[in-house]
């Protein structure tokens, strides 16, 4: 979320109390743990590394890329309007001055997408274009043209700028990058809101043994209580409440939308 320095220092003191709790829970049962260190970015080889603890990905991704080789374990939370419990949505974002107010006003102009690979980004908008029309319209294009921005960040500032006329932007990111970059809030509007899925999942490697921790729910554990134990400054900007355990069939949904969309004729954003 909001790949910026604040934010990233923000993860960080949550992650150096989970380290320290994790360390000591390691002592407790009288095993001598590795450096533990927090990393930022989405090379794949990471998620592959047998080092790698834990690693955030998308509902999405996981469930395209990750389902056979790792496991959901636990999801953040979030005191952010948009996201309910371990659920969260995404807004559907527009110029301020844009004349259009909702999502169906919007066929035949451009849009802009942070990626493919994305729920929040791609596949809820996917769905919600699906379900505005009949199926046998659901053949041609909504869109004139599609843009990959590359990241929410970036599909909120194409949008400001008149690059692309719509966007999808989680609850999550939409907050945090108004936070840092306010003069937005005076260039976008929401005209929309997409259905609820799961949040973003911590997935752990199938292969990596839990036997130290006694189970992935002592882990959960940890996770949480870091939350509660971290510095409240850093707490309070990332509006975070703790962290929820998750399972695999915690995000079918996800895969349930992108077949409601197949189903209505529309089986890519177009």
């Amino acid at each position: 979320y909001a790949p910026n320095t604040v934010y990233q220092q923000a993860w960080q003191a949550w992650f150096d109390t989970f380290r320290a709790l994790y360390v000591k829970q390691c002592a407790a049962t009288g095993h001598v743990l590795a450096g533990l260190q927090l990393g930022f970015g989405f090379d794949d080889a990471v998620y592959q590394a047998p080092n790698t603890l834990l690693a955030q990905t998308c509902g999405y991704p996981l469930l395209k890329k990750w389902a056979t080789t790792h496991r959901p374990i636990a999801v953040p939370t979030f005191a952010i309007e948009g996201c309910k419990g371990a659920q969260y949505s995404s807004w559907f974002i527009a110029r301020r001055e844009a004349s259009e107010t909702s999502l169906a006003d919007f066929a035949g102009k451009a849009v802009g997408i942070s990626g493919h690979g994305s729920n929040s980004g791609m596949n809820v908008l996917r769905h919600a274009v699906a379900m505005l029309r009949p199926k046998a319209q659901n053949e041609r294009p909504f869109f004139v043209k599609q843009i990959i921005t590359g990241g929410h960040a970036l599909s909120m500032q194409a949008v400001a700028k008149g690059e692309v006329g719509v966007a999808a932007i989680d609850a999550v990111s939409y907050a945090y990058t108004l936070k840092l970059q306010p003069a937005l809030a005076t260039q976008l509007k929401v005209i929309g809101q997409s259905v609820y899925t799961m949040g973003l999942p911590f997935i752990m490697a199938n292969k990596q043994p839990l036997d130290i921790l006694d189970g992935e729910k002592v882990l959960v554990v940890l996770m949480d209580q870091a939350v509660q134990q971290m510095p409240s400054a850093a707490r309070n900007l990332l509006k975070l409440n703790g962290f929820a355990a998750v399972e695999m069939k915690d995000y079918l949904s996800i895969a349930d939308l992108e077949q409601q969309a197949i189903d209505a004729g529309y089986p890519k954003l177009q």
